[in-house]
């Protein structure tokens, strides 16, 4: 921690003596203190977001990591959030698939500037079988987000690749603000389905009191139609929301920096 605070106070000082040169050049050092306060250090596998094409504003990772290698590193670093402590446990039918850790993938993305990942792999279930898979994992800013007041106060959930035949694919999802032990009561809850174009949910989203610390419970369901009715499950996303929002943090930065060096510039008048 010292060494971020003789970072925080060169770059204030920096502020103080470029004061002069106008807003733009606080404006910069005001990014650099932000970022580099930023613990980058906290899992082993960190995401790198790249600007996804035809996508104005969104991002995503290159590498794309089964939850089996995330828990083994440790978690995966996304943005300011770590996401870490998977666990994946299912139940099927004979003849029904539903994956393993190591065969879900997450890649990492960030959409309408809230983190998160997409998760790939396939749940599929025929005419009379079922799939019931339970994913949960913890997320959690960065300790130095914190301080700077970032936190966690929304997330969404958004299914992309499904299909069904007379079936029911369905997504639930609760969050926790503690470890979801027995009698844990949760701070939100989500809600997918899909069992024809038009008769479905495939978008749910929540808002809360702001936290930097939640576990996630997801609930996967699919069951297949009658007959010959295949119902599948391969892709859906899942981001959480900012608080405050990052724009808002550099503003507050910038108006800090002014300030500080307004005052260098009176003591200096007097």
């Amino acid at each position: 921690m010292s060494s971020y605070k003789s970072v925080d106070r060169d770059l204030l000082r920096a502020s103080c003596s470029l004061a002069g040169r106008g807003v733009a050049t606080v404006f910069l050092v005001a990014l650099l203190a932000i970022f580099a306060s930023a613990d980058f250090a906290s899992a082993e596998i960190i995401a790198n977001l790249q600007p996804i094409a035809g996508a104005p504003g969104n991002y995503a990772d290159t590498v794309s990591y089964s939850i089996a290698d995330i828990d083994t590193a440790g978690g995966i670093l996304i943005g300011d959030k770590l996401f870490d402590s998977f666990s994946v446990a299912s139940a099927s039918s004979p003849d029904a698939v539903a994956p393993l850790a190591s065969g879900i993938e997450i890649t990492a993305v960030e959409v309408n500037g809230s983190y998160g990942f997409k998760v790939n792999s396939l749940w599929i279930a025929t005419g009379g079988e079922w799939v019931d898979s339970t994913i949960q994992y913890h997320v959690g800013v960065t300790s130095q987000a914190a301080a700077q007041g970032l936190a966690i106060d929304g997330n969404a959930l958004y299914t992309t690749g499904v299909g069904s035949a007379g079936g029911v694919v369905s997504i639930a999802e609760s969050l926790y603000a503690q470890y979801p032990g027995s009698g844990a009561s949760s701070v939100a809850d989500e809600f997918n389905y899909y069992v024809s174009s038009t008769n479905k949910q495939t978008q749910d989203s929540a808002v809360f009191a702001p936290l930097t610390s939640l576990w996630v419970v997801k609930d996967i369901g699919v069951s297949g139609g009658s007959g010959s009715g295949v119902a599948h499950l391969s892709e859906f996303y899942q981001t959480f929301q900012q608080a405050p929002e990052p724009s808002t943090l550099v503003l507050s930065a910038v108006g800090v920096f002014g300030l500080a060096a307004f005052a260098w510039r009176k003591r200096r008048a007097a």
